[in-house]
């Protein structure tokens, strides 16, 4: 028996259990053992005195797809929280059989049992999950998630003597908080993509649920079609911006300059259009090697050659918005010209997009000392109403999902934190950051092979993974 440890870092807590959910599963949970002795001297201090249980009917639950009673009863707060949300990854030191992570099982779907060894009916179910793995060895990963309170000195010998055929970890306590796990066994259900599908099952549901995960899958070796990012790539993580989560997988916007710079200018010059050439000084300062070719409908100059939108079918692109000036800027353009030295060869297409209020003559200056690789446009000014039909008017109050912000980051120490929003005023987005939902900057969205938009507020030290797996799949 090999005990490998593994750390994947710490995560943050998702929810919180409550007393009246402890309440509840001490009513309802007939096959379930609450997951802290101290819940069971709370429910029954709480009986004592009377205490009187909120009906847990009131909050909606996701709609998972899958029969109510497929569920244990007090659930709701759980599955709303999880269902149809990126799986949180594991937090863990130690496991039992060999480690993984939830991003290296994409492609499968995977169960995670949280249980004990003094948990009977988890105990119990044993021998159906065995049985489950045995079933389906190249579409299932199944991972028992062991509490982290008490009982882990048995797991090694409990794994043996059973014959368990998969994985066995010691949580640090931080997976069940970020889970919302109070009692056992607990059944988390996620897809090939990695989204939750079904939180706190019944264990005599689990293989329908599996199986019909699988079913509606196709095989482990076809490629996925669009995969999950893990929530931790991005800035402010699972509380990033609503109307950004919800672009993902809409069509990306054309990009709208007033004017676009090629790498290889060395004159620090360019050509901005003359609908819009206010503010710039550079309704003289005319490069036609720099300008676009021609002018769109719209009066704006064309994209350069390669960045045009009938060229960029089945290319995953990266769109940078950044606003020139800034501390921060310097840094991340270098990061983002190290990654096109990389990726660009394979077919990745990158662009900078400046605030439409930026000094045009000085950035290009800039973009040439920095022998910036990138194709850079200057944004067209705003319009008087968005341009994205999809978005609804934005209501500064209830920030709904049409445009929003994401904090501006201006700190040399570390360029990869975001700011309280309250500290940077946004100024007017352009014309292309609103139909982005942009406001402020830096921001960086990625685009796959199908030109569907499929992350916003990525954090630059994960570009390389997200293109990784968004160049691994298929245009078709």
């Amino acid at each position: 028996m090999n005990l490998h440890f593994r750390r994947h870092g710490s995560m943050r807590q998702r929810c919180h259990a409550d007393a009246s959910s402890f309440a509840l599963r001490a009513r309802f949970g007939a096959h379930r053992v609450l997951a802290h002795p101290f819940q069971i001297l709370i429910v029954a201090a709480l009986s004592v005195i009377g205490f009187s249980i909120v009906n847990a009917s009131s909050i909606l639950a996701a709609d998972s797809g899958f029969p109510e009673e497929w569920f244990f009863e007090g659930m709701e707060t759980m599955r709303t929280n999880l269902e149809g949300n990126p799986a949180i990854e594991l937090s863990t030191d130690t496991w039992i059989g060999d480690s993984t992570t939830l991003d290296d099982c994409r492609g499968k779907v995977v169960v995670l049992d949280f249980w004990a060894t003094w948990c009977g009916p988890c105990v119990a179910s044993i021998p159906k999950n065995i049985e489950m793995v045995k079933t389906h060895p190249d579409d299932l990963m199944f991972i028992g998630m062991h509490s982290a309170t008490s009982g882990w000195d048995k797991a090694p010998q409990m794994v043996e003597d059973r014959e368990i055929n998969y994985p066995v970890v010691l949580d640090t306590g931080e997976t069940g908080e970020a889970y919302g796990i109070n009692a056992f066994p607990t059944y988390i259900i996620i897809d090939r993509a990695g989204i939750v599908r079904a939180a706190g099952v019944k264990p005599t549901h689990v293989k329908t649920i599996v199986e019909q995960l699988i079913e509606e899958s196709g095989p482990a070796r076809r490629k996925l079609e669009f995969a999950a990012f893990d929530r931790a790539w991005f800035y402010a993580g699972a509380e990033r911006m609503r109307a950004w989560q919800d672009q993902v997988g809409k069509p990306a916007r054309p990009i709208k300059a007033r004017a676009w710079w090629k790498p290889g200018n060395q004159s620090g010059s360019g050509e901005v259009s003359s609908e819009e050439n206010n503010d710039t000084g550079a309704e003289d300062n005319i490069d036609a090697q720099v300008a676009a070719e021609s002018e769109s409908e719209d009066g704006l100059p064309n994209a350069p050659e390669g960045l045009r939108d009938a060229e960029l079918d089945g290319v995953v692109r990266v769109l940078h918005f950044t606003r020139p000036g800034m501390a921060i800027t310097k840094m991340q353009l270098k990061t983002i010209n190290e990654a096109a030295t990389k990726y660009a060869p394979q077919g990745v297409a990158f662009v900078v997009i400046c605030d439409h209020q930026s000094d045009w003559d000085a950035t290009q200056a800039f973009a040439s000392e920095a022998e910036l690789n990138i194709a850079m446009a200057l944004d067209a000014a705003a319009q008087s109403k968005i341009i994205d039909e999809t978005a609804k008017p934005v209501d500064e109050t209830t920030k709904p999902t049409g445009v929003t912000a994401e904090p501006a980051v201006e700190n040399d120490d570390n360029a990869a934190s975001a700011t309280n929003p309250s500290e940077v005023q946004p100024r007017e987005a352009g014309r292309t950051a609103q139909s982005y939902h942009v406001r402020v900057a830096p921001v960086t969205v990625v685009i796959d092979r199908k030109g569907r938009i499929r992350a916003t507020g990525l954090k630059l030290e994960q570009l390389g993974e997200a293109l990784n797996l968004l160049l691994a799949e298929q245009a078709g």
